[in-house]
């Protein structure tokens, strides 16, 4: 029998009556009344049939020695008629033995045999692997017009190979609290299935899915730290991937921006974010953006590095990385191409000024991959802004205005639209629902000045509150409590310096096209990379 991954000989007509071909692995089965079936599990044609031109020797069909014993048992009880002449036995047929994939692990003395995750495959009823987790999910939700329920996935891999494996609703609050990261465990009884490649980037062609009878067993014997097989391309090889593609990457952490929190087009959920800037031996850097639970916990510290399996290329702001549920997030680990990577950065990370930048945009203004330095007048010296794409930059400046009129609304707690007040509750349009609360959401404009002009900008709720150093709820509070202290809020951060990232773009407002600047990050100290750009600027000033 032919397994699924190789029909394409067949539909292909690489694969004829009469070819030669190579089995490089196969699996043997047992099946009704003592019957045996070869799975070929990847096959190679040497030569097609129609070039061998005829059968090559005389096969017979193989049989199991039970089968045999039946006959030859039959046969004996079976009363013989004279007029019969019987052949004489030939010599028993001793049957091929296909390399066997399942070895003897488990405690001294067990009998538990242990198969190999690259020779599992959906024609196996009873099989027992002994892996290691790599990654686990959070456990996550669905729903469709079929039903809703709840699921989890972990990334199993062991010496030969990995496999996504998926529990879902009562099996996922049976496994989830059983299964953890980093540890070995024998694993047996799952259905597998051909793998989903919307969700699933393991380099194995199935995946197993939990059932309630899948049984998980910690392994306490000592084993060497399996890792997956991983096939790295450097930061600067992300120019020629496309959108969406799935890369493997080990680079260097070298900064961070604080999460922040954003509310999602398709979803109106708030989802909190973290970008993080990566630098390689290719003199590259590129931002990768963390998502949820995983961009409040990762610590930056030590600027460790990170190994990512299955990351998602993105062209957004020229090129960037996502980490997804699926991405295997490894933190120094131990292997050579970290080591390297990890003695590069040391000796080479005073010196990071002239890297090559694929991403245009970062968080925290001043940061690596958030350079781009420009003075205010430069906004309409280049004619930024005016392209299909917006245009990102940064500048130190002071704050010579802010206007405080209209400067809050009231917003709906989920999707942070202006709600509509319909006493005692509140209308939201796009929720299409009364709410009982709201939050108080910023959106300030102020004046930008530095030597060369000056400029107006937009900030919202995160950027706002960081440049006011208040958050909405208390300006909120004051507003209707204090006006003192509101009116002082806003005067503080008079003629202050700051470091902004912003956004110019081109926009169309009322029939009419204007250009707009956005403040999409803001910081109270000056990074060094800005002192670099003057003292570029010098150099270029007495070369000339």
């Amino acid at each position: 029998m032919l397994s699924t991954q190789m029909n394409n000989l067949i539909m292909e007509n690489k694969m004829d009556e009469n070819c030669l071909i190579r089995c490089e692995r196969f699996v043997c089965n047992t099946i009704q009344d003592n019957k045996k079936v070869i799975i070929l599990v990847s096959v190679s044609v040497i030569k097609k049939g129609s070039e061998v031109g005829h059968k090559l020797g005389n096969p017979q069909s193989l049989r199991s020695d039970t089968a045999m014993k039946e006959e030859e048992a039959a046969a004996v009880a079976r009363p013989l008629r004279p007029q019969e002449n019987y052949p004489a036995q030939s010599a028993p047929h001793v049957p091929y033995k296909a390399p066997v994939a399942p070895t003897q692990g488990g405690t001294p003395g067990s009998a538990r045999k242990i198969f190999a995750i690259d020779c599992l495959n959906p024609y196996q009823n009873r099989w027992t692997i002994r892996a290691r987790v790599m990654t686990k999910s959070n456990i996550r939700t669905w729903s469709n017009s079929r039903g809703e329920g709840r699921l989890f996935n972990v990334d199993l891999v062991d010496d030969s190979g990995e496999i996504r494996a998926s529990a879902f609703n009562e099996t996922c609050d049976r496994l989830y609290p059983l299964l953890e990261v980093e540890k070995v465990y024998y694993i047996s009884k799952g259905s597998l299935r051909p793998a989903n490649r919307q969700f699933n980037n393991t380099k194995n062609d199935y995946e197993i899915n939990f059932s309630n009878e899948s049984t998980v067993e910690p392994c306490d014997d000592a084993l060497p730290s399996y890792l997956p097989k991983f096939d790295f391309i450097s930061i600067d090889q992300l120019a020629n991937k496309k959108n969406n593609d799935l890369v493997d990457i080990v680079a260097v952490c070298h900064s961070a921006d604080q999460p922040s929190k954003i509310v999602s087009r398709a979803s109106s959920r708030e989802m909190v974010k973290r970008e993080l800037h990566l630098v390689d031996k290719s003199s590259s850097l590129v931002n990768c953006t963390l998502w949820g639970q995983q961009a409040e916990e990762f610590d930056v510290s030590g600027n460790p590095v990170l190994v990512l399996k299955g990351a998602r290329v993105s062209e957004f702001n020229g090129r960037s990385l996502s980490v997804s549920a699926s991405t295997m997030v490894l933190t120094n680990p131990d292997i050579p191409e970290a080591h390297q990577v990890r003695g590069w950065y040391q000796n080479n990370m005073h010196n990071l000024s002239s890297m090559s930048q694929l991403s245009t945009q970062g968080g925290r203004a001043g940061d690596m991959g958030t350079s781009n330095w420009k003075y205010l007048d430069q906004l309409q010296k280049e004619n930024l802004g005016l392209r299909d794409k917006p245009d990102y930059f940064s500048c130190v400046a002071r704050v010579s205005n802010v206007r405080k009129e209209n400067c809050l609304y009231k917003a709906c707690p989920e999707c942070n639209k202006k709600l509509v007040e319909q006493p005692p509750t509140f209308r939201c349009e796009k929720c299409a629902r009364d709410v009982p609360q709201f939050a108080w959401r910023l959106m300030i404009r102020c004046i930008l000045v530095d030597f060369s002009g000056i400029q107006w900008i937009t900030c919202f709720q995160d950027t706002a509150e960081k440049l006011l150093g208040t958050s909405a709820d208390e300006i909120g509070d004051y507003q209707t409590t204090d006006v003192t202290k509101f009116d002082k809020i806003f005067t503080d951060v008079l003629f202050k310096q700051f470091e902004f990232r912003l956004r110019a773009k081109m926009e169309t407002y009322n029939d009419e096209n204007r250009l707009s600047v956005h403040c999409v990050g803001v910081s109270p100290t000056i990074g060094p990379t800005y002192d670099e750009y003057l003292i570029k600027q010098i150099e270029e000033l007495e070369m000339s």
